[in-house]
């Protein structure tokens, strides 16, 4: 959550403290990184995405589906031009999620690239805010931006 005063975020941290306890924190890890990407289009779509992207480099390897041969065939669709975004979002949603996953970007850091992906595939904000927050100048811009960054991410 957001505090009204610092304007910094707080977690929580939670340890095993038994052998016990040791598979219920990692259930309840695993269910939280399953769960965050849904929630990033709806609670958390605010989260500055800095925070967005260290929490999902930190997830566990088996938090999401790996990379389908169709979505890979998707991307590459996508990236060619001969799909729309529209029919691709799941998939490129899912390759941009295998790659963090895989540490692929994270050893990178946090690029422009990377963040206008999680903007419009996770946080799924409308073109009109990315383009105004990264001053695109329309829909084919950030498409083309869209198609080249998933061409850097899979290649």
């Amino acid at each position: 959550t957001k505090d009204k005063a610092s304007g910094e975020h707080s977690g929580l941290l939670v340890k095993s403290l038994s052998t016990e306890s040791k598979y219920v924190v990692r259930h309840n890890v695993m269910a939280f990184y399953r769960a965050f990407p849904f929630l990033l289009s709806a609670q958390f779509k605010e989260l500055p995405r800095l925070l967005v992207f260290n929490i999902l480099a930190q997830a566990p390897n088996d938090s999401w589906h790996s990379m389908s041969e169709l979505a890979l065939s998707t991307c590459y669709d996508f990236i060619d031009g001969y799909r729309q975004f529209d029919p691709c979002a799941y998939h490129l949603h899912i390759a941009l999620l295998s790659k963090l996953q895989l540490g692929n970007i994270a050893d990178k850091g946090l690029t422009e690239e990377v963040c206008i992906l999680i903007a419009r595939l996770l946080q799924k904000h409308s073109i009109t805010e990315i383009c105004t927050e990264f001053k695109l100048s329309g829909k084919r811009e950030l498409n083309t931006y869209i198609q080249r960054a998933v061409d850097k991410l899979i290649n």
